[in-house]
């Protein structure tokens, strides 16, 4: 089915590369609008028309081809992009890893320069780059972790380590932890749940800026950091008997599960992630008396 429904009121909402509203769908086609972070009265209500994590060059060309027009919002004129560095690369001059960013943001032509050496990148090189992480993952496993990781481990070299596409990549791998094969949760070790976090904290950092609020990306994200905050705590307080260290990690967690179940409340039923907001609430519950056994140790 191409035609799902003619959404007249929704249809005006104009679009900014950071939205201020999240848009889901029902089992039958109701959509729901919500304000995805407060929104000040005569203030307008904008709605992101491409994906958040997608560098600028990629989404006005996907603008370009899906909504004829090319944007000029505040995040697509900035180099950093608000500061997130979706699109920033990497210096690839020996010894100097500084952050390279193009000249004219909005301009697919104009050259790119290292902001730390100096040097100058031109914009087919960039190109090229981007290409070559499509092909790259057009071809991968994406039920392989070591693919996965083999693929994150080759363009963080390129990418800055915030790049939209690097964050899409370390999205994939935080969800196969604890679900892929030879990465069940019983397989995993302290150093998987250690880069767990560490991938969880950098896709929640781009988030907060292209993303920020009530959407679902930062829901799921939130719900993973909680998972592998809890399992940590766990592994350290075996070898540390730390009761108070212990407590600490559990609050922490508990703060990113309550955000992650407010987000998820808001998913309507039908959607593939509905299940998520009872299982939240099992497991506030569960953790809620698990911090209560460690503050009476």
């Amino acid at each position: 089915n191409i035609l799902v429904g003619i959404y007249s009121v929704p249809a005006m909402m104009n679009h900014d590369c950071v939205g201020n509203v999240r848009v889901s769908m029902d089992s039958v086609g109701a959509m729901s609008v919500i304000a995805s972070v407060l929104i000040k009265k005569s203030q307008a209500i904008r709605f992101n028309y491409v994906k958040a994590l997608d560098p600028t060059w990629v989404r006005q060309v996907q603008l370009m081809e899906n909504k004829f027009f090319n944007c000029g919002c505040q995040r697509c004129a900035d180099p950093l992009e608000l500061g997130s560095n979706v699109s920033s690369h990497r210096c690839q001059l020996e010894n100097c890893e500084g952050t390279v960013l193009p000249s004219q943001p909005l301009s697919m032509k104009e050259e790119w320069s290292c902001q730390k050496c100096g040097q100058v990148t031109q914009a087919e090189a960039i190109r090229k780059s981007l290409k070559n992480f499509e092909k790259d993952t057009e071809k991968l496993d994406k039920n392989s972790m070591k693919d996965l990781r083999k693929i994150l481990t080759k363009y963080e070299k390129k990418f800055h380590r915030n790049h939209g596409l690097l964050c899409e990549l370390k999205q994939m791998i935080v969800s196969g932890y604890g679900r892929l094969p030879g990465y069940q949760v019983e397989d995993m070790t302290e150093s998987d749940h250690r880069m767990k976090l560490e991938l969880c904290r950098d896709v929640l950092n781009v988030l907060d800026v292209v993303e920020p609020g009530l959407n679902l990306g930062r829901g799921l994200i939130l719900f993973e950091l909680h998972s592998t905050i809890v399992m940590l705590a766990n592994m350290e307080f075996e070898r540390k008997h730390n009761a108070n260290q212990l407590l600490m990690r559990l609050l922490e967690a508990e703060r990113f599960l309550h955000e992650a179940g407010i987000i998820m409340k808001l998913e309507p039923v039908g959607s593939p992630y509905y299940h998520l907001a009872s299982n939240i609430a099992r497991n506030k519950e569960e953790l809620g008396q698990y911090i209560e056994q460690v503050k009476s140790m």
